[in-house]
């Protein structure tokens, strides 16, 4: 298997209503910005590799109860790679994108057609969920409101193709 190299923000922004009302009206889609190691974990019928964001292997590894259920879901005779950030400490998985799906390369894809893709994958986890996207600023308020101790938000143009730096947007706290 061969490391995907992963979409990154060309642009950070400082947080305020401002900004998050020019994105959501510029109509992109905000996610949490977890606290966590980026992970871009490809999955096979038996095997699965833990990937930093420079392509290297995770020196420590993914709990052994969440591999089995990652390959039990995502587990194929073909590859399939998803983006994730993950908190090694508490040992979950935030899913926010795919990049291959059963041996196809999903770069022709816009990330809304991407996503829902990744929504079609039905499991129950603590340890493993998909990120929600925010397409509205009540929804990014509501977020907010939460006080998870996130980092920040991450804004996504949803109908550009592939996974181009220049369609990602990091805002912190």
């Amino acid at each position: 298997m061969r490391f995907i190299k992963p979409q990154k923000p060309s642009t950070t922004m400082t947080f305020s209503n401002t900004n998050v009302k020019r994105m959501i009206d510029s109509e992109y889609w905000g996610q949490r910005k977890i606290n966590g190691a980026r992970s871009e974990i490809s999955v096979s019928k038996t095997t699965m590799h833990n990937y930093t964001k420079n392509g290297i292997i995770h020196t420590k590894a993914i709990d052994i109860d969440i591999q089995t259920f990652l390959i039990h879901v995502f587990g194929h005779n073909r590859w399939t790679t998803i983006d994730c950030e993950w908190e090694r400490f508490d040992g979950r998985l935030w899913i926010f994108d795919i990049l291959k799906h059963k041996g196809k390369l999903l770069s022709g894809l816009s990330y809304s057609e991407r996503y829902s893709i990744l929504q079609s994958f039905t499991f129950i986890s603590r340890n493993i969920k998909i990120l929600p996207v925010y397409k509205t600023e009540l929804q990014v308020q509501k977020h907010l409101a939460k006080n998870l101790g996130d980092e920040g938000l991450v804004f996504k143009k949803p109908n550009t193709i592939g996974w181009p730096d220049n369609a990602l947007i990091r805002m912190r706290f």
